[in-house]
């Protein structure tokens, strides 16, 4: 692979060759899974997250995750900071739970993410990259509300 930098709205500014690769893994991420009843089979959502997570370095000195799950309410699954090892974020992504919901309210949780799951009490690092991955399978009921949710993140 080749490591991209980025601007604040994801676009490529600047690529790093292959030879001189060494992509910054001093990272808090934070998945933000939609959860709804519309999101069937669930199993394949869990082997989605375990094949995401798998790639990552995650250590508290690398790459930090907190998983975030919303349908008409957002629940914080887990913490930035509650696991520590790759072993630990994987069994903690098989387990995981639908949590059901007929409204799927996107921007609610986009809000809760940037607000919470980031903060210092939930074990975000003042230092570290923040990147918000946001799987859900469509529309949101609240949609309106989406573009004002991403500008507070910013």
């Amino acid at each position: 692979g080749i490591c991209t930098k980025v601007d604040s709205s994801f676009r490529p500014t600047e690529n790093i060759a292959p030879t001189a690769q060494r992509c910054s893994t001093y990272m808090d991420i934070v998945i933000v899974l939609d959860g709804s009843n519309s999101i069937y089979p669930w199993y394949e959502v869990q082997n989605f997250l375990t094949n995401i997570l798998s790639k990552f370095f995650i250590g508290p000195d690398q790459i930090q995750v907190g998983v975030l799950q919303y349908a008409e309410l957002a629940v914080h699954e887990w913490s930035l900071n509650e696991y520590q090892t790759s072993e630990e974020v994987l069994k903690a992504a098989r387990n995981i739970s639908r949590q059901e919901g007929r409204e799927t309210r996107t921007a609610y949780a986009i809000h809760k993410a940037c607000t919470e799951a980031f903060s210092s009490e939930r074990g975000g690092r003042e230092d570290a990259t923040r990147l918000m991955l946001v799987v859900t399978d469509g529309e949101s009921h609240d949609g309106e509300e989406l573009p004002p949710a991403l500008a507070e993140c910013e």
